[in-house]
């Protein structure tokens, strides 16, 4: 059964910005309103992208955007942005909350239509989405059961290297938290300078402490912790991940 906002403390306190019927559906995350000029991106959320040579996503991108256009159908919806109100790419970044007060990000994730995506300027309501994901995990729902969305682990280094340029959520168990300069590492296995390739490592700019120490997450205690990061995966010696809010990080146990 699908979720009225107010099954949550969610964006209804948000001011609302435009109210209007969806004009188009882009992708599984992004759509167009009438009456409001540009693209909408569906802000804490990441619905399967279509990628040129990777037909392992193309069905899961189809099936997301699918289900947007099935729940926005015949509906308007009230458009509520944040104070970070635009993306690097120009769209306006919002949650959306349909005329009978389904909370979309919310129901997206329930149904297994995108994980939990977010940042700095994006992690407003991430514990209510990060619960509903898990929840779709336990269940297999939508892109759950494709292998091509599964959680990576982390001493899988070859597989994270050739996922470089994805996003992609890590579970391992850190093995040395550090500081270097400007950063904090947490590395999740060796970082032996004479290996081909360096195991997977995460890493915390400085610019993103106060956060984490207003969350009362120290990542510098991490060693020996089970931990679940997300993110986009780069190359750096080996594979790793930027950082950027302590949403970003699920500590296991």
């Amino acid at each position: 059964m699908a979720l009225a906002v107010s099954a949550w403390a969610g964006p209804e306190t948000l001011p609302e910005t435009a109210l209007g019927a969806v004009s188009v559906v882009i992708d599984g995350d992004t759509v167009r309103i009438d009456g409001v000029a540009g693209d909408i991106r569906l802000a804490g959320i990441l619905a399967p992208q279509t990628r040129p040579g990777h037909d392992d996503t193309a069905t899961a991108a189809t099936q997301a955007r699918d289900g947007l256009a099935a729940l926005v159908a015949g509906h308007e919806v009230s458009v509520r942005s944040l104070p970070v109100t635009t993306d690097r790419d120009g769209r306006v970044l919002a949650h959306l909350i349909r005329d009978d007060g389904l909370w979309l990000q919310a129901e997206l994730i329930r149904r297994g239509l995108a994980r939990v995506a977010v940042n700095a300027d994006t992690a407003m309501f991430a514990p209510d989405l990060l619960a509903l994901e898990d929840e779709a995990r336990r269940a297999g729902r939508g892109l759950w059961s494709d292998p091509a969305f599964a959680v990576r682990a982390a001493a899988d280094t070859s597989r994270l290297f050739r996922d470089a340029g994805t996003f992609q959520i890590v579970d391992g168990h850190v093995a040395n938290a550090s500081r270097h300069g400007d950063v904090i590492y947490l590395d999740f296995g060796d970082q032996d300078q004479d290996k081909d390739h360096r195991d997977f490592a995460a890493a915390i700019p400085r610019a993103s402490w106060p956060q984490f120490s207003t969350a009362n997450l120290k990542p510098l205690t991490l060693a020996g912790r089970h931990v679940r990061v997300r993110g986009w995966i780069t190359r750096h010696h080996g594979p790793a991940m930027e950082i950027t809010h302590p949403a970003m990080i699920e500590v296991l146990e």
